[in-house]
């Protein structure tokens, strides 16, 4: 049985799974992070790390996985359920993507209520997230990220950005 860690990482994830992050954006994104010194050339945390996140971090990356992934921890797991009954939906999670990465959707049916949700629709503990990319804040040193960074972040992703907080 896997044991807490106490290593944490801030995920940043489109809170539409459908946004892009262009290459041109995620270079401009890392320059304007090293330009704010909050990167220094190789991707670790620079001296205003701790602008973003209480306590700074140690590295940082952007997450493209070959295909759409669900953003969640991955010790301890999470909980996926139905919006509309209640009813554990961990198991429709892999249906669910499976469809997704070969263009069917995220459309998933609750096997209790029959009810339709999306894949992001569903009410995870803790938070969790589908998408195509994620901003990765490495080893963080606490789960508070500061509220004007993560406005400056979406300003310059174009994207309004979901936070998911991963031990691990």
């Amino acid at each position: 049985m896997p044991q807490a860690s106490h290593r944490l990482s801030l995920f940043l994830v489109p809170r539409n799974p459908d946004d892009a992050l262009s290459e041109l954006c995620a270079n401009q994104l890392v320059e304007g992070l090293r330009a704010e010194k909050v990167l220094v050339a190789d991707d670790r945390a620079g001296p205003n790390a701790e602008d973003i996140v209480v306590g700074g971090f140690v590295r940082f990356r952007i997450d493209r996985p070959p295909s759409p992934v669900v953003y969640g921890n991955r010790l301890g797991g999470y909980r996926a359920r139905c919006p509309h009954c209640g009813f554990n939906m961990v198991n429709a999670i892999e249906v669910g993507l499976r469809r997704w990465r070969t263009g069917d959707g995220r459309t998933l049916h609750c096997p209790d209520c029959l009810a339709a949700t999306s894949l992001e629709g569903l009410d995870y503990a803790p938070p969790a997230a589908p998408g195509h990319w994620a901003l990765v804040f490495s080893r963080a040193e606490s789960s508070e990220i500061q509220k004007p960074w993560l406005q400056k972040l979406e300003s310059m992703c174009g994207v309004e950005l979901f936070p998911v907080w991963i031990r691990g």
